[in-house]
């Protein structure tokens, strides 16, 4: 049976009433509540409970230090959602937490459901920011491999000439795949003359398939994908160049890639790349599913306001009919 453990959430606000109020529909929901009546204190508090999960920061908490401060202090020091609460949703105020990393707004008295929906909100954006950096720091890491390989392909080039069978381990080996091709007709084509086994497996193709076939021949989408220019450039200049991760389609093959190519002394041009479909899919699924979470973010807040505007119109006909207001409205 899985447990569930329950969220803590730190709330900050010095109108005792609402605390009180907040507090109590909070528990209900079956969150444990921890209390700070300032931004000194909320700080403070934070730092003696490290099992707080998420802060409902009040922005005017009176005089001395207000919300904004002290979520900007509490984010230098600790990655935690905040969800900023306002007794009226004002431009200017909005505009307070528009350098801080926020995760939704909370208007007073809106109603235990809308904060509950809030909170769960935050919490699902600041997990799928979390796996966000996660995939960034892999294709990163991915990134260094490949140059890392580089070097150590350097490395074993200065080896080559006076161990071919050390050479040909070390090619075969490699995580990366690794192409080295031959220039003909000036530079502007290149021939495979050897692919090793990385290669094989990640484009599913049989390198004696391919020794002595142009490049444009085995992989057709290549001069549409960039690659070839690079190749021409590298083999020219023979300076080293990354060409940045891209998509590669042709009619039997669609990735992306990511290549490193440089030059031989020898005069041959050799491509170290990487296969990054996983993690760029990865990326793009949890940008779409964070915009999603934030679409959904404002269109709640759009409501409230919407709500509020409407109350507030009763309000004023009923005025007008010589009958007192029926909603009491933040001010």
């Amino acid at each position: 049976m899985k447990v569930f453990k329950q969220k803590v959430i730190l709330l900050v606000e010095d109108e005792i009433a609402t605390v009180i109020t907040e507090q109590k529909n909070l528990e209900k929901y079956g969150y444990k509540v921890i209390l700070a009546h300032s931004g000194k204190e909320a700080i403070k508090t934070l730092k003696l409970n490290p099992t707080i999960d998420l802060i409902i920061m009040d922005v005017d908490l009176g005089n001395g230090m207000d919300g904004t401060e002290a979520a900007e202090i509490i984010l230098k020091e600790q990655d935690i959602p905040i969800l900023f609460m306002f007794s009226h949703m004002e431009p200017e105020l909005v505009q307070k937490t528009g350098n801080i990393t926020t995760y939704g707004y909370i208007l007073k008295n809106s109603g235990i459901p809308v904060i509950d929906a809030s909170i769960k909100m935050a919490f699902k954006l600041f997990e799928a920011k979390k796996k966000l950096r996660v995939e960034k720091e892999n294709l990163h890491a991915v990134n260094e491999q490949m140059e890392a390989n580089y070097e150590q392909l350097k490395v074993s080039e200065q080896e080559l000439r006076k161990s071919e069978d050390k050479f040909q381990a070390l090619f075969e080996r490699m995580p990366s795949g690794v192409a080295i091709y031959k220039a003909i007709n000036n530079g502007e084509e290149f021939v495979f003359i050897n692919f090793n086994r990385a290669g094989e497996q990640i484009e599913k193709v049989k390198r004696e398939e391919i020794i002595g076939q142009p490049v444009t021949k085995v992989f057709k989408g290549v001069e549409k994908f960039g690659l070839l220019d690079v190749f021409k450039r590298v083999w020219k200049t023979g300076k080293p160049e990354k060409h940045p991760v891209s998509l590669y389609q042709d009619e039997k093959i669609r990735g992306w890639r990511e290549n490193f190519v440089y030059k031989l002394p020898s005069g041959e041009i050799v491509t170290i790349y990487d296969d990054v479909t996983k993690l760029k899919q990865a990326e793009e699924a949890l940008k779409q599913r964070l915009n999603e979470l934030e679409i959904f973010n404002d269109v709640t807040i759009g409501r409230e306001l919407k709500i509020i505007e409407l109350k507030k119109e009763i309000n004023e006909l009923l005025n007008k009919m010589g009958k007192e207001s029926k909603y009491k409205i933040p001010k």
